[in-house]
């Protein structure tokens, strides 16, 4: 491959990942907005014990909490990944985008049951 091909490539790969990481950190917030819904509003209790104290401090302090804490490893794995390029990285965040999508998606479908 000649060294136009091979930067053509790596740019593809860079915007890749990024895009990658932007929409896990959008699958975030959509999931953090259910969460909230679900335990602010209508008084569910969140599953995850390690994020359940946060509601303690109000629905934004844990908004906040898991922007921050979601858009920090964002930012962890685009770092560690420009100095290794290694290709499991951006297989990883294929995982977090389908782990994240699913949780969204049963967040709205248990939304439209109570609904209905």
């Amino acid at each position: 491959m000649t060294a136009s091909k091979l930067k053509t490539i790596d740019v593809l790969t860079r915007v890749n990942l990024i895009l990658s990481l932007f929409i896990v950190l959008l699958l975030n917030i959509i999931d953090a907005f259910f969460t909230i819904i679900f335990v602010d509003r209508l008084g569910y209790q969140e599953a995850n014990p390690i994020v359940a104290p946060m509601f303690t401090w109000g629905p934004s302090a844990f908004f906040a909490w898991k922007i921050v804490t979601v858009l920090t490893c964002c930012i962890i794995i685009y770092v560690s990944w420009t100095r290794s390029k290694k290709k499991w990285v951006q297989k990883f965040v294929n995982v977090l985008m389908v782990v994240y999508g699913v949780l969204a998606l049963t967040h709205i479908f248990a939304l439209v049951r109570l609904l209905i």
